[in-house]
């Protein structure tokens, strides 16, 4: 049955009310099938996680307060700042979140951007800048630093970020653990 957009209403008993499950067809390429869907599941994560009222932690900022280095904000405390790292995962794009566990897997050794992006699951002409900004947003908004650090040395070229072993990084280990256990598999953490 079709409705005119005009007679849907909160009170209209066909109209579907703001926790019913609604079908909403998407139409791609067989070959993004896949990337689509973990797309929309992620959306649909994100939106639940940031107007449900039960969701709890709720970022104090936006993406681009704080100073010009966001490494200058406060560093995490594990003992209040669990539910904000659950958020920030929560709050990434899938992609982005697979690449920042990989920095948070493997530690003070240490991965370039492109080795992050990779396991995230880029495509190799994407650049890591944008990305690592998107990330770094997210930091912005919980008012806490980004966890991993540039180091001097490089691989391929490319910058080497590390995450020291340090509470910081077991806080988001445990994290990834708890939240997302299929890819703390895959990361072997």
């Amino acid at each position: 049955m079709n409705i005119p957009i005009e007679e849907m209403s909160l009170s209209n008993p066909l109209t579907p009310q703001l926790h019913d499950i609604v079908c909403v067809p998407v139409f791609c390429e067989a070959r993004h099938a896949i990337a689509v869907q973990r797309t929309v599941v992620d959306t649909i994560a994100r939106l639940s996680a940031a107007v449900d009222p039960d969701a709890g932690y709720v970022p104090p900022f936006k993406s681009t307060d704080g100073g010009a280095d966001p490494w200058s904000a406060p560093e995490w405390q594990p003992e209040v700042d669990h539910a904000a790292a659950r958020w920030l995962l929560a709050d990434l794009a899938i992609e982005q979140r697979r690449a920042l566990a990989r920095f948070v897997a493997v530690g003070p050794k240490g991965a370039t951007a492109r080795e992050a992006l990779a396991f995230g699951k880029y495509e190799t002409d994407v650049a890591a800048g944008p990305v690592l900004r998107a990330i770094t947003g997210r930091f912005r908004k919980a008012g806490r630093a980004p966890i991993w650090h540039s180091t001097d040395e490089s691989r391929d070229g490319s910058q080497i970020q590390t995450v020291p072993d340090d509470a910081e990084r077991e806080l988001f280990l445990n994290v990834i653990r708890e939240e997302y256990p299929d890819l703390a598999a895959e990361l072997r953490i």
